[in-house]
């Protein structure tokens, strides 16, 4: 029998897939304490995201999960992913409300319940019920129409959920907006703490309006939402949840001319990004619209100064026929192309440099369209409640091995071989 140090045996652990970790728990006492232990799970976590091919999440009532094969990335496989939502004694659809750090946070399509749920180690959080002043007549539709009063009552509900490295927490925002005769009359936002299992009262000074009911995106600790001001111009609004603190950030400039837009939120290996999609009119698409133009904007730091920049532009009518929006899912290893999903339908990788599509070929895809796609890397992150600390510490790559050279993972560990 031989012994190999320990920071041997760390770093080939922590190249593997973390369902191949969660089985090998089972091997003996070290590694299990070695696997759980929570400067592992972030160094496992960061090795991930600078190596490893994201899976991705398609949302359709259910939810589907496929990964991008290492070396073939013109077949993706989905099938079926429990959750518990599936689970619920009356059964309902399920919503996709954001991921984060390989955790998902989802809920009926009502959004009454929430979980927090990790599909590779199989653990979950239910979410306490979000206390609320603000009524919503016993409706829980986005939009309805009471025939008691004879008022247009409208409800819009955004959620955004992420992470806090300056508090090692887990956040989810919920913002609340009540409308009669398209009046608001209330709102209200909460913050939920994963630590403290808890909600509180948040103050938001910068009324904008939600521009269309989608729930935001997280990027580095941010959370991003599409508002528009009094005038009707499209602008981000930005939620930090270290600071807890709202801003508004102005979007780039924009077509105002073309007949309609709409735009889709995207993190792309920790840049923000906004798909521009521009839409014209057509009969013959089941909406009355067709896609015309679509601009890929991130945002990158240039010098000091972070600012909007314009990555690619889709303007060609034979490539982009039938197809009423495009969404950016994520880059390739090798960062020469992205993955798109085009009216939530059908996959291409787009190489912007020589303007080329290559078609996806997808099994398991939902019998009904459209659908929604998400990226997100799997990690060993907890959520059972015994676990003391169930999160991750992004840190740089080039320091992790430093700091998790003493402590637990210094003493050393014995391998047959």
């Amino acid at each position: 029998m031989a012994t190999l140090p320990t920071d041997i045996i760390t770093d080939i652990l922590s190249r593997l897939p973390s369902k191949s970790l969660c089985r090998f728990i089972c091997v003996g006492k070290s590694w299990n304490s070695l696997i759980n232990d929570p400067s592992f799970i972030t160094l496992h976590h960061n090795f991930s995201l600078n190596s490893k091919n994201p899976n991705l999440i398609i949302c359709h009532d259910s939810l589907s999960i496929s990964e991008i094969p290492a070396n073939n990335h013109h077949t993706l496989r989905f099938s079926d992913l429990d959750h518990p939502v599936n689970h619920l004694p009356d059964y309902a659809t399920v919503q996709f409300l954001g991921s984060c750090n390989g955790i998902l946070c989802i809920s009926d399509r009502y959004k009454k319940t929430l979980f927090l749920y990790n599909p590779c180690t199989k653990t979950q959080r239910l979410i306490p019920p979000v206390p609320s002043s603000i009524p919503d007549d016993n409706d829980p539709l986005l939009t309805n129409y009471n025939p008691l009063v004879y008022k247009q009552v409208d409800h819009i509900t955004v959620f955004g959920f992420g992470f806090d490295s300056g508090s090692d927490d887990y956040k989810l925002l919920r913002v609340v907006e009540r409308y009669e005769e398209r009046v608001q009359m209330g709102r209200e936002v909460r913050l939920y703490s994963l630590k403290n299992n808890s909600w509180k009262r948040v103050s938001d000074e910068l009324i904008y309006y939600p521009n269309q009911p989608f729930d935001g995106i997280h990027v580095n600790g941010v959370l991003y939402f599409l508002v528009t001001n009094e005038g009707g111009t499209a602008m981000v609004k930005c939620f930090d949840l270290k600071t807890e603190i709202f801003s508004v950030l102005a979007m780039f400039d924009y077509d105002r001319d073309c007949d309609n837009h709409n735009f889709v939120f995207c993190d792309l290996k920790g840049c923000f990004g906004v798909m521009a999609n521009y839409l014209k009119h057509d009969y013959n698409m089941p909406y009355g619209w067709k896609l015309g133009r679509a601009d890929l904007w991130v945002r990158k730091e240039i010098g000091k100064k972070e600012c909007w920049v314009r990555l690619f532009s889709i303007s060609d009518p034979v490539r982009i026929r039938n197809v009423s929006n495009i969404r950016p899912v994520v880059y390739s290893k090798d960062g020469g192309r992205i993955l798109l999903e085009f009216s939530g339908s059908m996959f291409f990788w787009y190489d912007w440099v020589s303007n080329k599509f290559e078609s996806v070929e997808a099994t398991g895809l939902p019998h009904e369209e459209p659908f929604d796609t998400y990226a997100f890397v799997g990690s060993l992150v907890s959520l059972a409640t015994d676990k003391k600390k169930t999160t991750v510490k992004t840190v740089p790559k080039k320091n992790t091995h430093k700091k998790n050279s003493g402590g637990f993972l210094s003493t050393g560990f014995k391998l047959r071989l």
